[in-house]
């Protein structure tokens, strides 16, 4: 499209044949590539996921233009303004979740297909970040998982906050003076700046309470481009017009009537291109940098403010700049809807089909071919269809795409689909399969680890009352127990987990140990202390010194301030925090064993399932291995901090040793015996990996009752 320059001060697009707006196009286009790349790689871009922040403030800002053009506001504006965004955005999603729910079956695996039957329900009614919340699913988790519909999340947001803005209008029309809905705004803003900030992290990513701000800072934006020097509310000098030429984006785009056209706004006069092309530099940076410049809430913060500085700045045309403007950018933000939609499920397809957990090179660039082939056949079709067809015509076929999905989740078509392509193999690849499967979903973390392990009120009184997660605090007294030996084991999941080997060994072995108490809560580390695990570490240092126990068990997984470069000084704080950890343990208890980290696989959705999805497709399981020597190197920082812990009661379990003992120097995933996988996940050990350690457990128990001095009676 050609666009007429105009000598300054005439404000943006002042001819008859209105055009659209390029910088926001180009905002919308780096928008969706920091959100591509994060995604691709999001070790690489760990910021890019504020391009969906982008994306609201850019949606506030046209939502304002939209309807703050119409000279009043009552059910035909919003009858006519809801059935542009229907027409918009539905259909294509509809599209999406239609071939999706055909596709999805073909490419992933059965227990995926379950979840995706239960996620399109939600998604289909633009609920996705609710029911995440609900579920309490964490965004930045799923982005390694294999849900298919996550990104669905933003959409939800925004049409939630469709159903809301008419009325803000609304509300700014009943306000007598500017400066009063400018106070509005801002009041809003800043009760849902502070939602977020004071929420937990789930409810602050997904409900629209908690990114409103987003939205009104976009709609202030607005409101601030269009303030002349006389700061007159309602004054006849500029006027807003529907987009004629727009086949893109929001269909409305700030315009003005050439008639107005002399007349030209505070903020604009003073601002230049260069300093466009700065604060768009600026973005740029923020976004795509392979550093976390600023916390994730700075972050968000920074970037809502520069794009709405970016949509105030570019209301004149040559206060655009050229990086926001050049035609790729800007045309990648004319694709960017449908490349939204269509990026990710590609992304999960080629993760679940190559089981990897991140993508190589390679796989980036045939993800990126597929995406945009698709998208720009899809958006000089059917967008381009859409944006033009009647409200009736898009119903229609929604209606159509909506019913066809109730009709095939009502009669189970895609677990049917995925049950007709699943492989016939032998009875004991059969066998293997569905072990893998039942150990891919262990729901071990919800219940206690064995029958046994029982209500402990002793271990709860000496950690005066306080209870963290009852599953993980139990105590079991052997029956068949002759000593008088106490054993403590704690940390977190993996302590939980390792208790089921260590009943057996102790009842086979160790009648000396008359019980085993085990206090414990997920995902807390000794070194790697969160807010809240204090109460729980507070509660171990407590326990130890009444129970006064035999031995203790320090059993946890990484941690990753213990894996950060070593200082070379003797002042590594955390070498000093794990040594204060250990020596508050070994004053009361009289040994302590301290499990090593072990091997660890990398799978795309857990070993379990890994082992399952390849053995269901006759899929070779040869590399499902790593070698002694490169967990070493990894974890050559953790070992050295190992090695400056000299406490004499302390002692070191080396678990690696019996994890990669089948063969020298490697570390197998799976028993090749009988095809079960060694993990549950990529973290805890399944039946056949605790029985690994089994022999390693024996030993050092052994060891520590040796060194106490008791004898077997």
């Amino acid at each position: 499209e050609a666009h007429t320059y105009l000598p300054l001060p005439i404000p943006l697009y002042a001819s008859t044949a209105m055009t659209k707006r390029p910088d926001l196009q180009g905002i919308r286009g780096l928008a969706i590539v920091a959100v591509l790349a994060f995604h691709l790689n999001e070790a690489k871009f760990p910021s890019g996921f504020v391009g969906v922040d982008m994306f609201f403030v850019l949606s506030g800002y046209l939502m304002s233009v939209i309807l703050s053009k119409e000279d009043t506001i009552d059910m035909s504006v919003f009858r006519q303004f809801y059935f542009r965004r229907f027409k918009r955005i539905v259909p294509l999603y509809a599209i999406m979740i239609a071939v999706l729910t055909i596709v999805i079956p073909c490419f992933l695996l059965r227990r995926d297909v379950l979840e995706f039957c239960k996620d399109v329900v939600w998604a289909a009614v633009f609920g996705t970040n609710i029911h995440d919340v609900l579920d309490e699913k964490d965004y930045f988790a799923e982005v390694f998982d294999s849900n298919v519909l996550t990104h669905t999340w933003s959409l939800g947001v925004e049409i939630q906050y469709y159903l809301i803005v008419p009325f803000i209008i609304l509300a700014q029309r009943k306000l007598p003076q500017k400066w009063m809905c400018m106070f509005l705004l801002a009041v809003l803003l800043i009760g849902s700046l502070a939602f977020q900030l004071l929420s937990s992290p789930n409810v602050a990513f997904n409900l629209l309470l908690s990114r409103v701000w987003q939205f009104l800072a976009g709609g202030i934006a607005h409101e601030v481009s269009s303030w002349t020097p006389l700061n007159e509310f309602r004054s006849g000098t500029v006027k807003y017009e529907k987009l004629r030429t727009d086949e893109h984006a929001e269909i409305e785009i700030d315009c003005v009537e050439p008639n107005d056209a002399e007349v030209q706004t505070f903020f604009n006069s003073a601002l230049a291109s260069p300093s466009t092309d700065l604060l768009s530099f600026a973005l740029f940076v923020l976004v795509l940098s392979p550093w976390n410049i600023l916390p994730a809430a700075a972050l968000r913060f920074v970037a809502v403010l520069v794009t709405s500085g970016l949509l105030i700045m570019g209301t004149q045309e040559n206060r655009q700049g050229v990086l926001l403007t050049n035609r790729p950018l800007v045309y990648m933000g004319d694709i960017s809807y449908i490349v939204y939609l269509a990026h990710w499920p590609i992304i999960i397809i080629w993760k679940s089909v190559t089981d990897s957990i991140s993508l190589s090179l390679i796989a980036v660039l045939f993800c990126l071919m597929i995406t945009f082939v698709l998208s720009i056949i899809a958006h000089h079709t059917a967008e381009q269809y859409f944006i033009r067809a009647t409200a009736k015509t898009a119903s229609i076929t929604v209606a159509i795409l909506y019913g066809f999905l109730a009709v095939a989740l009502l009669l189970n078509i895609p677990l049917r689909i995925s049950t007709a392509l699943e492989g016939q193999a032998t009875v004991d690849v059969q066998a293997a399969i569905k072990w893998n499967e039942k150990e891919s979903h262990t729901t071990y973390w919800n219940k206690r680890p064995f029958k046994d392990c029982v209500n402990d009120p002793e271990g709860t009184k000496m950690r005066d009352g306080y209870s963290g997660k009852k599953e993980y605090e139990c105590i079991w007294k052997p029956t068949n127990a002759t000593g008088p030996l106490k054993m403590l084991v704690i940390c977190n999941s993996i302590a939980h987990r390792a208790t089921k080997i260590l009943k057996p060994i102790i009842e086979q072995n160790f009648p000396q140990i008359a019980l085993m108490r085990l206090y414990a809560n997920s995902a807390c580390q000794p070194v790697d202390i969160v807010k809240r695990c204090r109460s729980y570490f507070d509660g171990v240092h407590k326990l130890v010194r009444a129970m006064k126990p035999d031995m203790t068990f320090v059993i946890s997984d990484n941690s990753k301030r213990l894996m950060t470069p070593l200082t070379n000084g003797t002042d590594d704080v955390a070498t000093t925090d794990l040594t204060v950890f250990l020596q508050s343990l070994a004053n009361s208890s009289r040994l302590v064993v301290l499990d090593e980290f072990y091997p660890q696989p990398a799978t795309s959705a857990g070993m379990a399932t890994s082992m399952h999805k390849r053995l269901l497709r006759n899929q070779s399981t040869t590399d499902l291995k790593g070698t002694l020597e490169s967990f070493q190197a990894k974890y050559a920082n953790y070992f050295a901090r190992l090695d400056r812990v000299l406490i004499p009661n302390v002692i070191r379990h080396n678990t690696s040793a019996a994890l990669c003992a089948e063969e020298k120097g490697l570390c197998w995933w799976y028993n090749r015996r009988n095809l079960h996988s060694y993990f549950t996940d990529n973290l805890h050990l399944s039946a056949d990996g605790l029985e690994l350690l089994r022999d390693s457990y024996a030993k050092i128990i052994q060891n520590v009752i040796d060194r106490l001095g008791v004898t077997r009676i």
